[in-house]
């Protein structure tokens, strides 16, 4: 996951095997990481804003 990804979902929907499965593991990496190391490109914090545009409310 790259914060590009955050902001285009295209960029990982039409490579995913399953779109449903992924999208659902990315919203409860989201919720618990305070940052993110992608394998490609730059480390990134999870800021609330992103936490709230993926519905991390509670528990995951």
């Amino acid at each position: 996951m790259r914060k590009e990804d955050l902001t285009d979902p295209m960029i990982w929907t039409s490579l995913s095997a399953n779109e449903t499965q992924q999208r659902e593991s990315r919203r409860r990496l989201i919720c618990i990481a305070d940052y993110i190391v992608p394998g490609h490109g730059q480390i990134f914090a999870v800021t609330e804003s992103i936490r709230k545009q993926h519905s991390c409310v509670g528990s995951v």
